[in-house]
């Protein structure tokens, strides 16, 4: 098939799942990885018919797939409810990147993380303690906020920012609570609409956030409210309140879900749609248990 050409539909491909020939087989692999999600899900139903003659031919080549599945491994990932943050970003990244691996992640955060503990105090202040996190990751390591990727899906994924240090505010933000956690500072993310923050204390009087997309400026809460006000929202308290990882994640997932659309990626714009479904019942799910 020639590169331009339109890839067969799944009902063709289908019917040549029983075909003995091993060109065949593997030319369908190579199809069905290139599908995705969304030929495992087409897979899947006709396993699960086990009376349908396709059944024995699809679990086949759903077990020499195996674990392509990145998009069913977040969502089993979500339905397990154990959210890590860190886990939940390679997942998340592993959709669109399939041969990213934990190393990419940790290893940047842990040398970042050391610096970092080289330089703290004991018994430094969280305010002292992020002076120090600014020193390194926004001075030494050189991470930035950069407006102009806020519509590329690569702003969005945790290991892309790592290896260009260009990220837009949540990526940015995660980055430096990663590393914050790993040096025992107390942290909390806050969603504020279109300009994501970290938070210590925000509702004591000495609390406050720190804006990573802006090199690590702490603000205080008047001005938190203030660029909430510039950019025409209710400077409401609810806005500056900390949310848990599901958030974050699901926050991440609607950021995905837009930047793919921008790029023309429907497929996948589809899956991170489907990610933030999964993830706002979860949360509703957890509030009505409470």
């Amino acid at each position: 098939m020639s590169d331009d050409a339109q890839p067969p539909d799944f009902e063709t491909l289908k019917h040549l799942l029983d075909d003995p020939s091993p060109v065949v087989r593997e030319a369908l692999l190579a199809q069905f990885r290139r599908m995705g999600h969304a030929a495992i899900v087409l897979l899947r139903e006709l396993a699960d018919d086990t009376r349908g003659a396709l059944a024995a031919p699809a679990a086949a080549m759903l077990r020499e797939l195996g674990d392509s599945d990145h998009a069913g491994a977040f969502m089993r990932y979500i339905h397990a409810g154990a959210f890590d943050l860190e886990e939940g970003c390679l997942l998340l990244e592993k959709v669109l990147h399939p041969a990213v691996t934990p190393g990419d992640f940790s290893q940047p955060l842990e040398a970042m993380t050391a610096r970092a503990k080289e330089l703290l105090d004991t018994g430094a202040s969280v305010r002292e303690a992020c002076r120090v996190l600014n020193r390194v990751i926004f001075h030494e390591w050189g991470f930035r906020g950069d407006q102009g990727i806020f519509l590329n899906p690569a702003g969005s994924l945790i290991g892309r920012v790592l290896a260009t240090r260009r990220g837009i505010p949540i990526s940015l933000c995660i980055i430096y609570l990663l590393v914050a956690r790993r040096c025992g500072v107390r942290l909390d993310p806050i969603g504020l609409p279109g300009r994501f923050m970290l938070g210590h204390h925000t509702g004591a009087r000495d609390g406050f956030f720190v804006d990573c997309f802006d090199g690590g400026v702490f603000r205080t809460r008047n001005e938190v409210k203030l660029i909430l006000l510039q950019n025409g929202l209710p400077s409401t308290d609810d806005f500056l309140a900390p949310v848990d990882t599901c958030e974050v994640l699901c926050r991440c997932c609607r950021n995905l879900a837009s930047q793919l659309e921008a790029v023309e990626d429907a497929a996948n714009a589809g899956i991170f749609l489907g990610f933030v479904r999964e993830l706002e019942k979860t949360a509703v799910d957890d509030d009505d248990s409470r």
